[in-house]
């Protein structure tokens, strides 16, 4: 599976410890006073349509979305969807009071001057490479992330857990290999591994990674 990849094929392995700002465990709630309801984080990761409040019964990270997306997963572009493969130290989660990591000036600049993004995929248990997901649509290079090679239309499907783990990918359009080309060829052959490992991991817990094209 992806926890076999080695550093040297940037794959990663995407495992990490909870992280207090998100993933720790539910804190006590007061049976005399009800949370505050808030806007549910698969709206904000999302950006489409309008979800009903997350009822916030505790800090869990699970607790930050409604019932439907705790129930059905949350739909994301893969647009905004990103993949980790150079960034050192690996990143996390920063304590923002909010689902995106950012800072006064827009940036994060510990990350390599990131627009405001949620890393995802980066808990113990998480199958294959850290992901990051932007706030909004760029074609800007960012270090240490690629993007999906997919069509802009396409969606990546998470559920919610501990972090956001994918559960249904976009085929993968790859580049054709050229006798020619060194660097096509190692692009071609990183996301075929790439499509080949989620595709192992998700069957394994019966989830769906839809065949490469």
């Amino acid at each position: 599976n992806w926890q076999e990849a080695s550093p040297s094929d940037g794959l990663g392995a995407g495992v990490e410890e909870e992280e207090e700002d998100c993933e720790t465990a539910p804190a006590t709630v007061s049976r005399k006073r009800k949370q505050p309801s808030a806007t549910c984080w698969g709206q904000l990761l999302g950006g489409r349509g309008a979800h009903a409040p997350a009822e916030q019964a505790s800090s869990a990270f699970r607790h930050h979305f409604c019932a439907a997306c705790q129930k059905d997963g949350v739909t994301i572009p893969a647009s905004r969807v990103r993949v980790v493969v150079s960034a050192e130290p690996p990143p996390v989660n920063i304590r923002t009071g909010g689902v995106w990591n950012v800072d006064k000036s827009g940036r994060v600049s510990q990350q390599g001057s990131w627009p405001p993004h949620r890393v995802v995929n980066q808990t113990a248990g998480s199958a294959g490479p850290r992901l990051v997901v932007l706030r909004d649509e760029t074609d800007e290079a960012l270090k240490g992330l690629i993007a999906l090679p997919c069509g802009r239309e396409e969606s990546v499907v998470f559920r919610i857990g501990r972090t956001l783990n994918p559960i249904t990918l976009p085929p993968l359009r790859l580049p054709p290999p050229s006798p020619t080309a060194e660097e096509l060829r190692a692009e071609a052959a990183f996301w075929r591994v790439f499509n080949a490992r989620v595709g192992r991991a998700l069957s394994q817990v019966g989830w769906h990674a839809e065949a490469c094209c």
